[in-house]
Order: structure tokens, then C-alpha cells, then sequence
């Protein structure tokens, strides 16, 4: 009897220690978005805005309903093409051979003839400012073999990226029921191509330039995205129209340390949709503003790794360490711990991330990996056995 009311006892105490749990979860599970909701009246049918370096997500409106990307579509393409630069599987001053399929595009085109030869970078430039079919087909071809293959590289990114709501058919945006997109994922794609800012951002804040300009067909380009050229720091990313898509923009803007991404899906035409660019953009550089607190390659503390010759390891941050925050900053309120990632094997070589800085600040974490700059080596054996013995003879 005495076991059964203790058992009772203990299964109470588990439901209502459970049911506590829960309710921390439930507490601790919010999605991040630090702001009120606000309604901005966007005439547009879908939008997003979030923070680059947080993923901060500071307005959304009908963010997952499925929608025609136009050529927003090219920024997952213009990922796979800088991730082959990265890769250096192909090189920026490569030449491509233009083929038949390619210039007879259509839509937005700078006019590629075929086995016209150009080079990455001004294919590059083609996409990037004039949102160019012809000259995105080439850069599909010459990266995955086919156009087919390409297409089929562009849907396994967005598996790897966990875009739910998105499919593609084509490298160009041309309308189809089974290519399609939403804001959220539209905003995510954006945020991994902004991983290639340096690479991107110099093509998509060209207003205009001109290819062959030293041969008999010079071609003069001039961006899509008039805001460039009279929105303070926006410096991209891709405009898309289709009767079926609408007027879209999915935009990017830095000031004051903050660089936000806007998306804005279907609306009626590009004057409206370039206002309510401008709205959303100025929202967000209205409600948050970001501290620098490491500038890249600046030391931050150092490390001990187990069994590593060197004590005290300098560590470093590769680039710009910014706390990203509400109205106004208490330095006090700033706690920050240095975390040895798992598993670290050594030796570790030079720019290894081993580890990462952790900052706590207003109920907010923020991570930011910290590299070494020189190669750690083992200890050897005698090194590791020789105190041990030492301690024990003397």
C-alpha cells in the first residue's frame, strides 16, 4: 500500500514537473521577432524584412503563401555561380561559349549570339544589372554541364537551405504553376547570397556599364533597381516582373553598422513597388541600430586546447563582430563567454574556426566563430608522459 502511494506521489510530482517544462518551452520557443506587430499597409501581396547578421525577421506579411518569383529566381543561380567561384571550380576571367538554347532566351536579354564568347564576369554583370535570360542560361550551362543539371543543383539548395515553399523549373523566372517561391524563402535565399557580398554586391550597385565595349556591338546596361541609384546604402539585390509575378523586389540596404533584407512580392507596379520598398526598409532602420564591438581580424581573447603545445591560443574573429540592438545600448548589460566548439582534433590549422565568441544581450544570444592565425600542434608523447613520470618519481 505504503509503495503504491509513493509511486502515486512520484507520478504526480513527473506530471507536474513536466507540465512546468512545458510551460518554460512554450516561453523559450518564440519565434525571433523582437517587435510589435505592425500592420504598414503595404499595398503589395506579400513582404518580409529581416536583419542580416541575426536573421532578426522585423515584418512579415502573407510570408508563406506561394507565389510567381519572376527573375528574383536568378539569386538562387547566382549562388550556385559564386559558390563555383569560391569553390574555384570556374574562374571569374573564364570564357564562356554562348550556345544556340542560350540566345534565343528571350524576355530581358543583352542579345548573346550564338557561340558568342564572354566572360564570367561580364555574364555576371548581364544578370546582375540588366537581368539578363540569355547571359544567366550561359552561366547555368557553363556551371552545371546542362541547363537541366543547373536547375536540378538550384532545387537541391533550396532543400539544403529548408525552403519549404519553393521549386524551380527554369534559371530565369519565366512563369510556370510549378515554379514558385514565397517571401520567407525568397528573403532566405537572399541571406545566403549576401554570403558573397564582396563577390555580389559590386555587380548589383552598378547602376550602369556597358559589355563588348571594345568591339563592334557595344551593349549598354542599366539596372533594373532604379533605387540604387537615390536609396541611402541600398546596394542590391534583384528586381522580377511577370503579369503572373507582378511587380517584386527583393532588396538590400546597410547604414549605421545594420544591413537589412526586404522583400516585396506582387505588387501592381514598380513605382509602387520601389515605395513600398522604402517603407519597409526605413521601418526597420528606424526600430534597430548596430555596435560594433570587434572589427575583423581583431584579437578577442585567448584559449587552452587540451593536449595543444601552445598555451594561451589567440583567437581571432574574421570579420566584424556587431551587436545588433533597440533604441539604446547599455554596455552593461553585455556578458560574453568564449565556447571551445566539439570535437576539436589537433593538429589545427591557420584560419580554423575552433571556437566561438557567445554574447548575451537583453535576453538575446548571438554566436560568431573565432579562428586561430597560426597552426596548433600536439604535444608528443614524451611531452604528455614526461610531467606524469615526473610527478610520480619526485
Amino acid at each position: 500500500m505504503k509503495r503504491k502511494i509513493v509511486y502515486g506521489l512520484i507520478s504526480i510530482c513527473l506530471i507536474v514537473f513536466g507540465l512546468f517544462s512545458y510551460i518554460i518551452n512554450l516561453n523559450n520557443s518564440k519565434e525571433i521577432v523582437t517587435y510589435a506587430e505592425v500592420d504598414l499597409k503595404l499595398d503589395c501581396k506579400a513582404a518580409y524584412l529581416v536583419e542580416e547578421s541575426t536573421n532578426k525577421v522585423l515584418y512579415k506579411q502573407n510570408e508563406l503563401e506561394k507565389m510567381y518569383p519572376a527573375s528574383m529566381t536568378k539569386m538562387m543561380g547566382l549562388i550556385l555561380v559564386c559558390e563555383a567561384i569560391d569553390n574555384k571550380t570556374i574562374n571569374k576571367d573564364d570564357v564562356v561559349t554562348v550556345s544556340l538554347e542560350a540566345s534565343q532566351m528571350g524576355g530581358s536579354q543583352v542579345f548573346l549570339q550564338p557561340l558568342e564568347q564572354m566572360s564570367v564576369d561580364d555574364l555576371l554583370k548581364c544578370v546582375c544589372i540588366a537581368s539578363a535570360n540569355d547571359a544567366m542560361y550561359a552561366l547555368s550551362e557553363y556551371v552545371g554541364t546542362t541547363n537541366a543539371n543547373f536547375v536540378d543543383m538550384m532545387n537541391k539548395k533550396a532543400k539544403t537551405l529548408k525552403l519549404e515553399n519553393t521549386n524551380f523549373v527554369n534559371v530565369t523566372g519565366f512563369d510556370d504553376e510549378n515554379h514558385y517561391t514565397c517571401a520567407k524563402d525568397m528573403a532566405t535565399i537572399a541571406l545566403e547570397l549576401l554570403k558573397y557580398k564582396e563577390m555580389i554586391l559590386p555587380y548589383t550597385s552598378t547602376y550602369d556599364c556597358h559589355i563588348r565595349e571594345d568591339s563592334e556591338n557595344p551593349f549598354w546596361l542599366v539596372n533594373t533597381n532604379k533605387m540604387i541609384k537615390y536609396y541611402q546604402g541600398m546596394d542590391g539585390l534583384k528586381t522580377g516582373y511577370t503579369n503572373k509575378a507582378g511587380s517584386c523586389l527583393t532588396a538590400t540596404a546597410s547604414r549605421n553598422n545594420v544591413r537589412l533584407v526586404s522583400v516585396i512580392m506582387n505588387a501592381s507596379d514598380s513605382k509602387i513597388r520601389n515605395a513600398m520598398t522604402k517603407t519597409l526598409l526605413d521601418y526597420g532602420f528606424s526600430k534597430i541600430k548596430g555596435n560594433i564591438l570587434y572589427n575583423a581580424n581583431s584579437e578577442v581573447g585567448t584559449i587552452n586546447i587540451p593536449k595543444a603545445k601552445t598555451k594561451d591560443i589567440k583567437v581571432y574573429t574574421p570579420k566584424d563582430i556587431i551587436l545588433i540592438y533597440e533604441n539604446t545600448l547599455d554596455p552593461n548589460k553585455i556578458s560574453k563567454e568564449i565556447v571551445l566548439n566539439n570535437n576539436l582534433s589537433l593538429p589545427i590549422l591557420e584560419n580554423e574556426n575552433v571556437c566561438y565568441l557567445k554574447i548575451t544581450y537583453d535576453n538575446q544570444i548571438y554566436k560568431y566563430d573565432l579562428i586561430v592565425k597560426e597552426k596548433i600542434e600536439p604535444l608528443k608523447m614524451n611531452e604528455l608522459i614526461g610531467p606524469y613520470l615526473k610527478d610520480i618519481l619526485f
